[in-house]
Formats: structure tokens, sequence, C-alpha cells
């Protein structure tokens, strides 16, 4: 995932003070190597999803996890199996978003985050 993508979410989050900066996630997962980076969502195998959760990429701090209401990519199978994992502490599903929630629905992605800041801090 690209930084360009999070251009209508940076102004909102700093519209409340936050100082933001986006990542460039195809290089902060280098450590994958291209053959992950590769494969294609599948909704019946979880391989590709589980390479990216490894505790030497993922870590041991339990995640937020933002559910997207009409994503495409990652399927049923994979929501159900990252929340039994264990790994999130927060699950918050948004209505209407595709898999890209920061373009499809930005100002609710805003509140989510906001609320998620107020009630980790």
């Amino acid at each position: 995932m690209e930084a360009w993508c999070w251009y209508k979410l940076i102004p909102l989050l700093k519209s409340l003070g936050h100082r933001v900066t986006a990542l460039d996630m195809s290089g902060c997962c280098a450590k994958l190597g291209s053959q992950a980076l590769s494969m294609l969502p599948n909704r019946g195998d979880l391989t590709w999803q589980k390479a990216l959760l490894r505790e030497e990429i993922f870590g041991s701090v339990r995640g937020v996890l933002v559910l997207s209401e009409k994503d495409g990519c990652l399927g049923q199978v994979f929501n159900s199996w990252i929340i039994k994992s264990g790994k999130m502490k927060e699950v918050e599903l948004i209505l209407g978003a595709d898999h890209m929630v920061m373009l499809s629905k930005p100002q609710e992605l805003c509140i989510y985050l906001r609320k998620i800041v107020e009630k980790l801090s």
C-alpha cells in the first residue's frame, strides 16, 4: 500500500491536532520478500495473510482491526481468523466502506481512529 492513498485522511487527522506520517507499506513489509507480497488474496487460503501477521513483523503488540463492509479482498475467512487469533485489541466495522476505507470512508475512519486514540490514551 502506497503512502498516497492516505491523502483524504491526513488533513482530517491534522485538523484534530495530530501529527501524521503516511508510510509506504511496501517499504515497511520488505522483510516479507517478493513472494509473499506477490501472492493474490484467496478467501479460502490464509497463507499470505498469516505471513503478514508473523510475530517478527507484527510484533507482540495487539492491534486495531478496521473491517470494511464491502471489502472484496480479504474475505470473511481472514476476518474471522484474525479476530480469533487474539491479536486485535479493538475491532470496528465501517459500513459502506470498501477495501480502501481511507479513500471510500475517510471521515468515518477518522472518527473511529479518534475514538481509539482517546480510549487507549
